[in-house]
């Protein structure tokens, strides 16, 4: 057993078959699960709407239907369309931290929504029915083999993707802060995104995304808020020139600092300078 591994007892398959109901037929009673077992049902065409628990979820194509031990289940077909399905019920199943067959938390939704890529969960429900009901030679290592690899992918699917994500949107909100930190500290230097994202290894887009979702500005918007509160200190506090300001906030130009400062804040920095010196001399 691997140290991230969460299985720590294997299934032991149960029984398994195919769904198919014409337009308006009812659902099969499978899924009242007193048994110290679990099931699972893959919606694979159609609709319909499925009590577990107490409450009620939808299922249409990809949607994975799980019912632990000792729920009540039943279901409510769209009889205006063909249903179809996959059912598997095993037990024995034991993951690190929660009750023995019980695939999610107690509390969690028992439907997880799969999506187009549910026609490889499928095949592997589809092999392991074929070789067990088909009493295949070795069907039982077959079937086991096919049950641990199905278990194994929605363990995956479950956590271990979901934490990989959690390390990356981690990854990510580090890497913002450390971009934020680059423009305050050098707001006079020639930043771009593609430079800003070289040095946290982020595509602009993806940086240019992520920073305005946590800063509320984009990274060039961020950097001349900076810039322009800088010049505003110099303007207040110095006798610099126009030409010096300029320079020391990262403008080449003289013509292009005086653009942008009145772009941001309306006035001019002269006669930004102005008011400020006022205000002081009135204290």
């Amino acid at each position: 057993m691997a140290p991230n591994d969460l299985i720590e007892t294997s299934p032991t398959y149960v029984k398994g078959f195919i769904i198919e109901l014409d337009r308006g037929n009812p659902f099969p009673k499978i899924m009242n699960n007193r048994e110290t077992a679990m099931d699972l049902l893959l919606v694979t065409e159609g609709n319909g709407q499925f009590i577990i628990g107490e409450k009620k979820h939808k299922a249409s194509p990809g949607t994975l239907l799980i019912n632990q031990s000792g729920l009540l289940g039943k279901a409510e077909i769209d009889s205006t369309c063909r249903f179809k399905a996959l059912y598997l019920r095993f037990s024995s199943l034991k993951l690190k931290g929660l009750p023995e067959n019980h695939l999610i938390g107690v509390g969690e939704t028992p439907v997880l929504n799969i999506g187009q890529g549910f026609t490889d969960y499928e095949q592997l429900i589809l092999q392991l029915i074929f070789e067990w009901e088909g009493k295949l030679p070795e069907a039982g290592i077959f079937s086991e083999a096919y049950l641990s690899l199905l278990i194994g992918k929605l363990v995956r699917k479950l956590y271990h993707n979901r934490i990989e994500t959690k390390k990356r949107s981690s990854s990510a909100e580090e890497a913002i802060l450390v971009v934020k930190q680059l423009i305050e500290e050098k707001y006079q230097e020639s930043w771009t995104l593609e430079s800003l994202g070289e040095r946290v290894f982020l595509s602009s887009s993806h940086l240019c995304r992520q920073f305005k979702r946590k800063v509320g500005w984009t990274p060039g918007q961020y950097l001349i808020r900076c810039r322009m509160e800088a010049a505003k200190k110099i303007l207040t506090h110095s006798n610099a020139t126009m030409g010096e300001i300029a320079d020391q906030v990262g403008y080449k130009s003289e013509t292009h600092f005086h653009q942008v400062f009145k772009k941001h804040t309306k006035i001019t920095p002269g006669h930004y300078r102005e008011i400020q010196r006022s205000q002081i001399s009135n204290l």
